[in-house]
């Protein structure tokens, strides 16, 4: 008889320990699953701030995402010079045609982030974005 029991009690601990690690490995996957969809949440948020012009500049004429971009924004030199009335020079040719690659690249998706699905100008833009 106390063999029996002792067969069941370690029957149902093997069970309940195999239950256990498939539960640690489906929630592994589940923060992974989750983890990307925060990510989509969080550039729509972004998107639909800008489209609404939540945080905005009404002396640049700039929309910005966040609130921390739009307190840098107005931190910034360019901001300064757009409330002092400067006048930016003409961009060189050089700088036309740099700005022209790294648009192009960017729209080839040339430099690419697989997370957030976003291209970039330039490899050094997407590692400082990583």
């Amino acid at each position: 008889m106390f063999l029996f029991f002792f067969l069941i009690t370690h029957l149902l601990l093997y069970c309940l320990a195999g239950r256990r690690v498939n539960g640690r490995k489906e929630k592994a996957a589940q923060k992974f699953r989750d983890g990307n969809r925060i990510l989509e949440i969080a550039a729509e948020v972004r998107n639909k701030a800008k489209a609404e012009k939540r945080f905005y500049c009404d002396d640049c004429e700039q929309p910005l995402a966040t609130q921390s971009a739009l307190d840098k924004h107005n931190a910034s030199q360019a901001h300064a010079d757009q409330l002092a009335g400067v006048i930016k020079s003409e961009r060189s040719q050089r700088a036309i045609d740099v700005q022209a690659i790294r648009d192009a690249a960017r729209a080839q998706k040339e430099h690419h982030c697989h997370t957030c699905d976003k291209g970039y100008g330039t490899d050094c833009d997407l590692k400082r974005h990583k």
